[in-house]
Parts: structure tokens; C-alpha cells; sequence
């Protein structure tokens, strides 16, 4: 049985790269992979996690589907989740 692993985000530096302790997933396609980016409209919105897979486009049409149904957002908080195991 595969021991269930808490999720944790961090950084190195003061503004600098985001690190995350397990692959995260894309919500668009579904792959475990080692680099998203992660969106989110408003503080209070459920962020969401887009691979840069270039057969799937996901990136792409998750900016599309965002853009389209929500024409009143001019702007969207994001950053890059970059896979690093974390040693303790």
C-alpha cells in the first residue's frame, strides 16, 4: 500500500521559483507531470493546475475556457509548481 504523502508548496528564496512536494496533476488532461502552472481568478477561487503538455494544449485552453467564461477577469494570480522531493 502506497503511503498517502501531505501535499506542501514552498519556496527557497523570497521571490523565486515555487516548489511542490508531489507531481502534481493537470486538471485538464489528467497527467502527473513535473511542472503546472497554477491559476486562480480571486483569492477565494479553488486554484487550478494546467501542464504545458504540447499535444494537449492545456496551458492554452485553460486561458481559453477561463477568458471565455468569465469575460469580466482582467487579471488572474499565477505561478509555476515545479516537482522537488522534499528531504527532511
Amino acid at each position: 500500500m502506497k503511503k498517502q504523502v501531505e501535499e506542501q508548496i514552498w519556496q527557497e528564496e523570497p521571490n523565486a521559483i515555487w516548489y511542490i512536494n508531489t507531481k502534481p496533476q493537470c486538471a485538464l488532461c489528467g497527467k502527473v507531470v513535473n511542472v503546472v502552472l497554477e491559476y486562480q481568478v480571486s483569492a477565494t477561487s479553488i486554484p487550478v493546475r494546467a501542464c504545458f503538455d504540447l499535444d494537449e494544449h492545456c496551458f492554452k485552453k485553460a486561458m481559453e475556457q477561463l477568458f471565455i467564461s468569465n469575460p469580466e477577469v482582467d487579471s488572474l494570480q499565477t505561478r509555476k509548481l515545479i516537482y522537488k522531493e522534499l528531504h527532511r
